[in-house]
């Protein structure tokens, strides 16, 4: 067997994407010809905190920033005069109402303009590597900052065109949902399909901890200031922070060498580059060994409702009803993050651990003494040189036998079932709540639907072969991209539409959607391992 057969062998979705070996030795270098370092999973989850903890603090603040612009807007329509409106005069129902459409207009133009370059990026970031999404998202979060700022400061001037011009910049800069994506590439490139799950896991935990601490910080400076602008400010300088973090500092973690197109990608015509959707056929070309047919759709499926249903008006609706302002809205989404937190951190890691205590004994190969004939190696030479001076570190990380894997995809899709149908049950639960006290209790309790998101993106990847993760997690970006644009068409507007009657409607909706998601969960499985496989395992 030569060098090259037996990596092609042992390469499939199961392997780290990024092998032991490869990790210990060479790494791609960047156009700068800079960072050789070893990539880890945690030069992203760290950064990603600070990041989050920004975007977090500016959540509330963005909220009560719309209310007042806007509602500003809507008493100088009524009475030609909007000066000196206290912000209770904004929470009734026609404001609301404006606002809502108004955040389904932006975030609409925000996912729009990411689907157009989903595709593309996911792709680019498989041929480029991961640094260069950073790179242009970095840039992106520092425009959207100057543009929010610049609106503060001189509305006068601006009016409010801004809040609809810089999303759209943002998007095709490589915005937040082609950023968590180019995220989840670096931490499966860094990982194996049983470690995925609890490194997922750590790397939400890294959001809910930034957006736990974020709305409590920003509460605090809100009322020692009394004013906004500071947020902005704070978030413009970690934005430029991490730009030259990415530049200078982070490892690239994507091995150009050893993760080349198995066939040769035939030209696409001019009607499939300009059909943002080509990008899915991944999801019906791809297949696993481990899991039944269809598995990747199921979960893509799944993943699109979850989207859909992400983001509920709860900080509106609680400020219509319970009559929030952004000091109890950033206390209330901290409280939130907090448990997703704990549940990420302690309760999926140890879960994990019980889970997979009695998984099969892994498979250790031995090494085989070949002589390689000459020809083979003049062909070969340069993949060996890459991998022998460190073939003996890959002896204490074994190869995940095929038991294992189906081990693992079997907790992801218990997992995932579970978080559902706790996303189901809270959602009713929060439509009924009568008191501020019991509305932020259920979606504490609600954390535990989180335990479903890291299960999704792990069993996601692991049902893909490693060259194959950007342009599926490209699609991906795709599909989350048209389930925000739909979210924001149907849910805002379904909330801007019976929030003077029944504001509650909305959450029952999302609950009967995130019924559907739940019900697809239980078609995915693991395959049943057959006598003839557990022969060849133990060969």
């Amino acid at each position: 067997m030569t060098i090259a057969e037996s990596n092609h062998k042992k390469m499939d979705e199961v392997t780290p994407l990024l092998s032991r070996e490869t990790q210990q030795n060479t790494w791609e270098n960047d156009a700068n010809g800079v960072n050789n370092k070893k990539p880890s999973t945690w030069f992203v989850i760290i950064p990603l905190f600070f990041l989050t903890l920004c975007f977090g603090a500016l959540y509330a603040p963005m909220i009560q920033f719309y209310t007042v612009v806007f509602c500003h807007r809507y008493y100088q329509s009524q009475t030609g005069d909007s000066t000196d409106i206290p912000i209770e005069s904004c929470t009734i129902p026609e404001v609301q109402a404006i606002i809502s459409q108004a955040q389904a207009v932006i975030m609409f133009l925000s996912y729009s303009s990411t689907l157009l370059v989903a595709s593309y990026y996911g792709s680019l970031s498989d041929r480029k590597g991961r640094r260069l999404i950073f790179k242009l998202a970095g840039v992106g979060n520092c425009l959207l900052m100057v543009a929010y700022i610049t609106t503060i400061k001189y509305q006068n001037i601006f009016g409010v065109a801004l809040l609809f011009i810089a999303p759209v910049i943002r998007g095709l800069m490589a915005g937040d949902t082609i950023m968590f994506a180019a995220v989840q590439a670096y931490i499966s490139d860094c990982t194996t399909t049983a470690e995925r799950t609890v490194a997922f896991g750590r790397f939400m935990g890294a959001m809910y901890l930034g957006t736990t601490v974020g709305p409590v910080a920003a509460s605090i400076l809100i009322k020692k200031t009394g004013s906004i602008m500071s947020i902005f400010y704070m978030v413009l300088i970690v934005s430029i922070i991490f730009e030259l973090y990415v530049i200078f500092i982070l490892p690239e973690s994507h091995d150009f060498r050893r993760f080349k197109p198995t066939t040769p990608k035939k030209k696409d015509t001019l009607l499939e580059r300009i059909n943002v959707f080509s990008a899915l056929r991944i999801l019906f070309r791809a297949s696993s060994r481990h899991a039944n047919s269809y598995a990747l759709v199921i979960i893509a499926a799944v993943s699109f409702l979850l989207a859909v249903i992400a983001l509920p008006p709860t900080i509106l609706y609680a400020m219509l009803t319970f009559k929030w302002t952004a000091f109890e809205g950033g206390i209330f989404i901290s409280l939130g993050s907090f448990s997703r937190l704990i549940m990420l951190t302690v309760l999926l890691p140890l879960a994990s651990k019980i889970f997979h205590r009695k998984k099969p004994e892994p498979i250790v190969e031995e090494p085989e003494m070949i002589t390689q004939p000459k020809i083979i190696e003049e062909e070969f030479t340069e993949e060996a040189s890459s991998t022998t001076s460190s073939s003996n570190s890959t002896t204490d990380v074994p190869e995940l036998s095929d038991k294992e894997v189906r081990h693992a995809i079997k907790f992801d899709t218990w997992m995932i079932r579970f978080g559902l149908v706790v996303e189901t049950i809270t959602l009713i639960v929060m439509g009924l709540a009568t008191t501020s006290l019991t509305f932020t209790l259920t979606v504490m309790i609600q954390s535990f639907a989180s335990l479903a998101q890291p299960s999704l993106r792990s069993l996601t990847t692991a049902l893909v072969s490693p060259n194959e993760v950007g342009e599926l997690l490209g699609a991906m970006a795709v599909l989350e991209a048209c389930a925000m644009i739909l979210s924001q068409i149907t849910i805002n507007t379904i909330y801007s539409a019976s929030v003077r009657t029944m504001p509650e409607l909305i959450f029952f909706i999302c609950a009967g959607v995130s019924v559907v998601a739940a019900g697809l969960a239980f078609f995915v499985k693991p395959l049943p391992f057959t006598e003839v496989e557990e022969r060849h395992e133990t060969a």
